[in-house]
């Protein structure tokens, strides 16, 4: 007698008859039920995990798997600021340039600065700016702390083809700047991951992206022109040794769907020029929870293996913002974000099925609610301690084991009062991270 083959649905519907019956007796119902439990149980274990092995079989990738091997150390910083002019890190007075100094924080994005300086005919401030903000010497200073990577984030106007086709936005000298970093990167042994952080059209309209708009929305956002900047990036450089990686966008807010569809696009234009067996497509699972609750895995399926080689993840482990819609209702305490949730967000960073890294962590603490107000109330030998054991703690967490580290946001600072949580070379010298403690 051949063998039947017992599905879900056989179970389910044989299990509703004997429900819906009546035996002689409740022994015989109860036993008739466990048995056909117990069936469906099995079915259901078996159904996931074949789920899941087909999700591990699309994402498995060993171009990944052996890129996070070399790279297995990665111990690295940002550039930010430099490339996209974001206003609390660069903006006036302390930092001439970008932002006109008599600007109201209304001024708040590279956009709106950049129609300033047009409009008052001063844009080589600009490109003055550019030329001294990072230079040779930073990339030498990073090496000499250790460093072996940098994250370079760049807006798409750096690429455009003209000054008129970068309009509003100052071009100056356009991929010069990258050339230069590039070069200097590679003099100086460090990695570079190239990251597109300022969209055509903007991928969340906010700051960071260099068009702050309120009533922004995903339509906006000009996937045919990022494709193209991206490729024109991918082309420029697709013979630099010391590029490992290039993010696709960084921290966006648009849907699955115009996200897979871009994700597809910019990944083949970036291996038109650049080998997977070298360099690694980044996506940036934005927010805590693209990670928690596995979001990823719709990339890790829709985007396989064999078509996608050499995809790793990017996530953001910035405890400071968990509660900051809150505002001062903000009630979870301080130790929390110091401590569980350092371990917590480092975590995350283990159970994708493709590798992945921190592109983004700081020393910023919660600025609002109860966890600032505790810390305000500490002397400063405490706040001290509490800093030096939240940067120990994460840069242990975030290195243990298989986790490949990242890049701390970001490598200068300017505002004395950021300098605390965001200026690594600053933060360093104070002795909150201690020499070696983030270093190859």
């Amino acid at each position: 007698m051949p063998l039947r083959r017992v599905t879900l649905v056989d179970s389910l519907a044989e299990l509703s008859v004997v429900l819906a019956s009546s035996p002689p007796t409740a022994a015989r119902r109860t036993g008739r039920c466990a048995l056909l439990l117990g069936r469906l149980v099995a079915v259901t274990a078996a159904a996931a995990a074949f789920v899941a092995l087909l999700l591990w079989a699309a994402a498995h990738d060993p171009l990944a798997a052996d890129w996070a091997e070399r790279h297995a150390r990665l111990r690295g910083v940002n550039f930010g600021g430099w490339l996209v002019a974001e206003r609390w890190l660069v903006g006036p007075p302390t930092v001439p340039g970008v932002f006109e100094p008599s600007s109201s924080w209304a001024q708040d994005d590279e956009h709106d600065a950049s129609l300033a300086r047009r409009g008052s005919g001063t844009t080589e401030a600009v490109s003055a700016f550019r030329d001294v903000f990072i230079t040779r010497a930073d990339f030498a200073a990073a090496a000499a702390l250790g460093l072996n990577s940098v994250r370079i984030p760049f807006g798409w106007w750096i690429a455009a083809p003209t000054d008129a086709a970068a309009e509003p936005y100052v071009r100056g000298r356009g991929l010069g700047y990258l050339d230069d970093a590039v070069l200097w990167a590679e003099e100086e042994g460090l990695t570079v991951v190239l990251d597109l952080h300022g969209a055509p059209g903007s991928q969340n309209g906010e700051q960071t992206s260099g068009l702050e708009y309120p009533d922004w929305d995903p339509s906006h956002f000009d996937a045919d022109a990022a494709v193209w900047t991206v490729e024109t990036v991918a082309a420029r450089f697709s013979n630099r040794s010391c590029i490992v990686a290039f993010e696709l966008l960084n921290e966006p807010r648009l849907g699955t769907t115009a996200l897979l569809e871009y994700y597809r696009r910019g990944s083949e234009a970036v291996r038109r020029h650049m080998p997977p067996e070298r360099v690694a497509v980044v996506i940036n699972l934005y927010f805590f929870q693209h990670m928690a609750t596995q979001a990823w895995a719709s990339f890790d399926w829709r985007m396989p293996a064999r078509r996608h080689p050499n995809l790793v993840y990017d996530l953001h482990t910035y405890t400071c913002f968990l509660e900051r819609g809150r505002g001062n209702d903000a009630s979870l305490p301080l130790w929390l974000y110091t401590g569980p949730l350092v371990e917590l967000y480092a975590a995350l960073l283990s159970i994708t099925v493709r590798p992945a890294f921190a592109g983004e962590w700081s020393l910023c603490l919660p600025w609002y609610g109860a966890a600032a107000a505790t810390f305000r109330a500490m002397n400063p030998p405490e706040q001290r301690a509490l800093r030096t054991g939240f940067a120990s703690r994460q840069a242990d967490a975030l290195t243990r084991g298989d986790r490949l580290g990242g890049h701390f946001w970001t490598w200068k600072a300017p505002h004395e009062d950021d300098k605390d949580s965001w200026d690594f070379a600053e933060i360093v010298r104070r002795g909150f991270i201690g020499r070696g403690e983030w270093a190859v």
